[in-house]
């Protein structure tokens, strides 16, 4: 990320939130409409950083996903 220039503002969005993004719009829009696995970072960087999002955005999507598709989660594993 920093690599092209795009600063992750860590007091708002963690490493994780962007890492999960990224990889979900490479698996969901790459390569049919994202064209490069850099096209891929960028995306995730504007939601990630998005003045219309919220803190935690991403791990609530994350949740929202496997509560959607009853997967249950070891909060456990995150203590």
């Amino acid at each position: 990320m920093e690599g092209l220039g795009l600063n992750i503002p860590y007091d708002s969005v963690t490493l994780g939130d962007v890492t999960y993004l990224a990889n979900m719009y490479y698996s969901d829009f790459y390569p049919d409409i994202l064209k490069s696995e850099v096209e891929c970072l960028k995306a995730a960087y504007k939601i990630a950083v998005d003045i219309d999002g919220y803190n935690g955005m991403a791990f609530c999507r994350w949740i929202s996903d496997a509560v959607g598709k009853n997967i249950k989660i070891n909060w456990l594993k995150f203590i």
